[in-house]
C-alpha cells in the first residue's frame, strides 16, 4: 500500500472517530434522580368491614427533580406510635411533574395497629400521631428503577368516613 492510500485511510478513520466522539458527546446521558420527599398528610379510618379496620393514607410525593417523575409503584411500611407496622402499596402509574407534588391515596389494613379508640386516645392535642415510613418508589425509566425513601413526622388522624 502506497503512502497516499495509507494517508487516505488514516484520514477516513480519523474522520469516523471524530464523528463518533461528537455524537457521543451530544447523546443524552442518564442523570441521577433525586429521591422525592414523602410525607404522610392524613390517616383516615374507613368503615369497618368484614376484613377489620382499614385506613386511607394520603401520601404526598414531592418531586425534587427538574424533570417529571413517572412512578410505576410505591411500596412502603409505616409504623404509627412506635407500634404495629402497616404495609402498603400504590400500584397505579402516575407522573409527578417537575418540581411539583402530588398526593396519592392508599388503602391499608389496620389490624396490626391499636384499636381506633386507642389511637384517638393516644393522639396529641392537635389530633396527630407520630409515624415512621420507609419503602421504595419504582419509576418507569430504563435506569435506576428503584428509589428508596424514609421519612417521619406526625400525621393527622381524620374523622371516620361513613
Amino acid at each position: 500500500m502506497g503512502p497516499r492510500r495509507y494517508r487516505a485511510r488514516l484520514n477516513a478513520a480519523l474522520a469516523v472517530l471524530c464523528i463518533a466522539l461528537a455524537a457521543g458527546a451530544c447523546a443524552p446521558t442518564p442523570r441521577s434522580i433525586a429521591i422525592p420527599r414523602i410525607e404522610v398528610t392524613q390517616l383516615t379510618p374507613l368503615p369497618v368491614g368484614g376484613s377489620g379496620q382499614r385506613y386511607r393514607l394520603s401520601l404526598r410525593v414531592d418531586n425534587q427533580n427538574p424533570e417529571p417523575l413517572p412512578i410505576k409503584e410505591v411500596r412502603f411500611n409505616m409504623r404509627i406510635m412506635g407500634q404495629g407496622v402497616i404495609t402498603g402499596r400504590y400500584a397505579t402509574p402516575v407522573t409527578v411533574e417537575a418540581l411539583d407534588r402530588q398526593t396519592l391515596q392508599v388503602e391499608v389494613d389496620g389490624d396490626v395497629l391499636p384499636s381506633l379508640s386507642q389511637l384517638r386516645a393516644a393522639a396529641a392535642p392537635n389530633n396527630t400521631l407520630p409515624y415512621e415510613i420507609y419503602g421504595n418508589i419504582t419509576i418507569d425509566r430504563s435506569f435506576q428503577n428503584t428509589l428508596p425513601f424514609t421519612a417521619n413526622g406526625a400525621v393527622p388522624l381524620a374523622a371516620s368516613e361513613r
